[in-house]
């Protein structure tokens, strides 16, 4: 065999085969809602304090960005 058709062998291998489909990561928009926020108010509360859209939450929920950020990784990392 020679090494122009083996090459094309492996090209034609390469191309066929499919990738996994990425897993379904909900959009900032979804996460915000479960939480039980309004996804528009919490952006214009974020940018109306000058705070990140993590802060903004955290504020409303009564608890550090930093323990909100924690938890949320907690809780991705069990699913």
């Amino acid at each position: 065999m020679t090494l122009e058709k083996r090459l094309t062998e492996l090209e034609a291998t390469v191309r066929g085969k499919t990738t996994e489909p990425a897993p379904d990561i909900p959009s900032l928009d979804d996460i915000i809602q479960k939480l039980g926020f309004d996804p528009v108010a919490v952006r214009a509360t974020a940018a109306e304090n000058g705070q990140s859209i993590v802060e903004a939450i955290a504020g409303e929920m009564g608890i550090s960005s930093q323990d909100l950020n924690a938890d949320l990784k907690k809780r991705a990392r069990m699913t």
